[in-house]
This record gives structure tokens, C-alpha cells and sequence, in this order.
């Protein structure tokens, strides 16, 4: 049997207070559920490296859940698409208790707002970043006041560490099993392979002199230039005793011939005395 004395109660004897403990079956249960600490961790993540898992164990230790957001930026062109990103996210940070994994358009702000957070994490690496972070920590902060940002630093082995230094890597053929987890290293391989299997199929066609494309190990196409011996037109001498329409099959080349005492310079459609 319960009564309540005074602001305290009085369960089979023992006087508890209303901020304490109570239970019939002598079980501690709170009598005020406090309400759970919630941060939000944006991001492109494209792709997730060792340094974002980092500063989200960090911040598992000052809340209770942890939101990796992955923000929709159709004007900001990355490697991997959105899905993509949602699904290396799922098999590596995924797997961390009291971390879920969303994605978000909009502001950072009105996305916090609705899930609850009252805390944005951002990493810093360098002194560099936080001029850029302490900016949009302050437009934040004029945005929606409830919602704080808390800036975090992962291990000195990350601070060089970047989504767009290890994409370079990667794309350079360099290895970069170090930086990132096993499933992002294999997913990058496979994103270059197909990019370094279209260069060779583009560089596999040739040009020849009539621009048109010759497929690598064939011959080439046969020269349609006038070379030297295939056609009078080519010399000097030739044209002379070629007189039907010379001008016109000339091309546009360039002739002289002397007349008279003057020298003529021969263009299609066009006789002008020589300077």
C-alpha cells in the first residue's frame, strides 16, 4: 500500500521522497524518466573514413544517441550517389550502438528540430576549418538558439585526414586500406575501376588526318591529303600546264606565274597583281 505524506511516500514502511524510487514489488524504477541526450553529426560523407568514426565514438561518450545525417546536395557533384553513401554509412557506423543513420535536406536546424537534438557535432582538423565551422555555428545559433554545436577533434592520426585527400588516393591507384574502413577501400576500387575502364575504351580510337576514328591494331586509314607525286595539282610546274579550271582545283593554294613583266597571284575566283 502507497500514501503519500508531504511530498514524500510511504510504500509498506518505508518513507521514499517523490524524486526518488518507488515500486510495490520492491524494484527501483525512476519516477521521473529523464529525457534522452541527442546530437546530430552532419555531413556529405563521400565516403566515410576513419576519422568520422572517430569523432562519432567521441560523441557517444557526452550522448546518449547519435544521428549521422547525410545531407541531399543535388548542386554539389560527389563520387558516390546518395544511396550509396547511406549504405557504406549502414555497414560501417551502422553497426555502433546508439547510432542511427538518416538523411536530410534543408536546414541543419528545422532537421534537429524535428528529431528531437539538441546538439550539432562538427569536427575540426586544423585551425583552418574553424573559421568556416565557427560561421555556421553562429548563423545556427541565430537560426535556432535551442540547438548548440560542439566542436570535436579526432586522433592526431586523422587530422590530415579528408573524404576529398583519400578519394585522390584512390583515384591515383595509391591504397587506402589505412584511412578507411575495408568496405569504403573496396567500394572506391571498384568506382575507379570503371572510370579508368572508359579512358582505356576512349584512348583505344585513333584520329587520322580526315578526323575520322581508326580502332587501335588496325591500319590506318588511307591518307586523303594530295601527297607529293599523286597529283599535278601539288606542284608549281604542273599547274602551269594543267590551264582548264586550275584556279578552281587549287583549293585555295596559293600561285604565281609571271605575266608580261608583272607577277599574278592566282586565288579561286580571284587574279591580283603581286606587291
Amino acid at each position: 500500500m502507497t500514501n503519500e505524506v508531504g511530498g514524500f511516500f510511504v510504500i509498506q514502511g518505508f518513507l521514499l521522497s517523490r524524486h526518488c524510487f518507488q515500486s510495490a514489488f520492491h524494484f527501483l524504477i525512476p519516477l521521473r524518466i529523464l529525457q534522452m541526450r541527442r546530437a546530430i553529426y552532419p555531413g556529405s560523407f563521400d565516403p566515410v573514413t576513419n576519422g568520422h568514426l572517430d569523432v562519432i565514438g567521441r560523441a557517444l561518450k557526452l550522448f546518449d544517441e547519435v544521428i549521422v545525417a547525410v545531407a541531399r546536395n543535388d548542386e554539389k557533384q560527389a563520387l558516390f550517389s546518395l544511396e550509396e553513401r547511406l549504405n557504406l554509412l549502414r555497414e560501417t557506423a551502422g553497426k555502433i550502438d546508439n547510432v542511427r543513420i538518416a538523411e536530410f535536406k534543408g536546414l541543419l536546424v528545422e532537421f534537429a528540430r524535428t528529431k528531437g537534438a539538441g546538439a550539432v557535432i562538427r569536427g575540426l582538423r586544423a585551425i583552418s576549418d574553424f573559421e568556416f565551422e565557427f560561421q555556421m555555428a553562429l548563423m545556427n545559433r541565430k537560426l535556432e538558439a535551442g540547438v548548440e554545436t560542439i566542436f570535436l577533434m579526432p586522433k592526431e592520426e586523422y587530422t590530415y585526414l579528408s573524404s576529398r585527400i583519400v578519394k585522390e588516393i584512390a583515384r591515383l591507384g595509391g591504397d587506402v586500406s589505412n584511412f578507411v574502413p575495408a568496405c569504403v577501400a573496396k567500394a572506391l576500387s571498384r568506382k575507379f575501376d570503371k572510370v579508368r575502364k572508359g579512358l582505356r575504351d576512349e584512348s583505344s580510337f585513333e584520329t587520322n588526318s580526315t578526323r575520322r576514328p581508326a580502332p587501335r591494331g588496325r591500319r590506318r586509314l588511307p591518307d586523303q591529303r594530295i601527297g607529293k607525286g599523286r597529283c599535278s595539282l601539288c606542284r608549281a610546274a604542273q599547274l602551269q600546264d594543267r590551264r582548264r579550271h586550275f584556279w578552281q582545283r587549287a583549293l585555295g593554294k596559293w600561285f604565281t606565274a609571271p605575266i608580261g613583266r608583272i607577277a599574278l597571284r592566282f586565288v579561286p575566283r580571284e587574279i591580283r597583281p603581286r606587291d
